[in-house]
């Protein structure tokens, strides 16, 4: 059995590689707005509050989330957790950070 510090790191490891995947660029694509920044730049929408961000003020959500509401982290196995980080696109939002922090917290609030 491995220890929770070493699973932890596993697990961080597993979102980090989530952030170079083809399937976290699909879905910032599919969030791509008409709108350009002000040097001409891509803006992207954020599904919740609808306004245009760069890409470095969004961050991709998952609609189940990877933790179930009523599960411990420490409770998946690795392949369980790899499976809900990469998942269907469909299963995907893009949100900004504002939005994205808000969604956590009210989850954070749920599990307890």
């Amino acid at each position: 059995m491995i220890d929770k510090a070493t699973l932890q790191l596993i697990f961080q490891s597993i979102r980090e590689s989530f952030k170079r995947c083809s399937l976290y660029k699909d879905a910032l694509s599919n969030s791509l707005s008409s709108l350009t920044g002000p040097r001409g730049g891509k803006l992207y929408t954020c599904t919740l509050c609808s306004e245009a961000f760069k890409p470095t003020e969004l961050e991709i959500d998952h609609l189940e989330p990877v933790v179930e509401l009523d599960r411990r982290w420490h409770s998946y196995s690795t392949e369980e957790y790899y499976s809900r980080v990469f998942c269907n696109l469909s299963n995907l939002r893009v949100l900004c950070k504002k939005c994205h922090k808000a969604n956590t917290k009210s989850q954070k609030l749920m599990r307890k």
